[in-house]
C-alpha cells in the first residue's frame, strides 16, 4: 500500500485526530479557489503545518519496511536482545528501519498512532538528514534540544523512512569507483 494510504487511514480513523488535522486541511483552502482553479489548496502551507507533518513522520515510523546498509566505520560491541555481538570495521551492516521505529527504549507505545511524539522535533533536520541528494557540506547544522533518547543518550537517527541517511554506503558494481 502506498504511504498516502496509510497517512489518510490512520487519521481517518484516529478519534483524536480526524478533526483536528480535517480543520487544518481546510484552513489552507484557497477561498476563491474553484473545482477548475490551478491551486485549490496554499501548498506551502500544508507542507509546512507542524501538525500535518508529524501525522506524515508518524505514519512513515509505522509504515516503512525499508533498511538502511551502513559500513562500519570502528569495530563495536552492539548489544540485542541480552546478547552482545562484535561487529568489525568494514563490515555492511543492513538495519531494517522496524528495529528503530518499534524501539520501546526510543518511543513510548511504538505501536500506537501518536502524532504527538513529533511535535516540536526538528523534522526539516530530519528530512534533510535522510535526503541522499544533499551531501555533509550542503547540509542546514541547527542547534536544537534531542527529542528521543535510548538510555539517556539523544538518538540521532530516530527515522529511517527511505533508508539513506547521511551514512549510505557508496557502492560500484563495474570495477570503477
Amino acid at each position: 500500500m502506498p504511504i498516502s494510504f496509510w497517512y489518510a487511514a490512520f487519521i481517518l480513523t484516529s478519534e483524536k485526530y480526524r478533526q483536528p488535522v480535517l480543520d487544518r486541511i481546510q484552513s489552507y483552502v484557497l477561498p476563491n479557489a474553484t473545482i477548475d482553479s490551478e491551486n485549490l489548496f496554499d501548498v506551502s502551507g500544508l507542507l509546512g503545518d507542524p501538525l500535518l507533518q508529524a501525522c506524515f513522520q508518524e505514519t512513515l515510523r509505522l509504515r516503512t519496511q525499508n533498511g538502511s546498509m551502513r559500513l562500519v566505520n570502528e569495530a563495536t560491541t552492539i548489544p540485542v536482545l541480552g546478547q552482545e555481538y562484535y561487529v568489525r570495521k568494514g563490515s555492511i551492516v543492513f538495519i531494517p528501519a522496524p528495529l528503530i521505529h518499534m524501539d520501546t527504549e526510543i518511543y513510548s507505545h511504538p505501536e500506537e498512532f501518536d502524532p504527538e511524539r513529533f511535535l516540536g522535533a526538528n523534522l526539516e533536520t530530519t528530512i534533510i538528514a535522510n535526503d541522499p541528494t544533499h551531501v555533509d557540506n550542503e547540509k542546514t547544522q541547527v542547534k536544537h534540544t534531542p527529542k528521543f533518547f535510548k538510555k539517556g543518550v539523544p538518538v540521532r537517527h530516530y527515522m529511517l523512512p527511505f533508508g539513506g541517511g547521511d551514512n549510505l554506503v557508496w557502492c560500484s558494481f563495474g570495477g570503477q569507483g
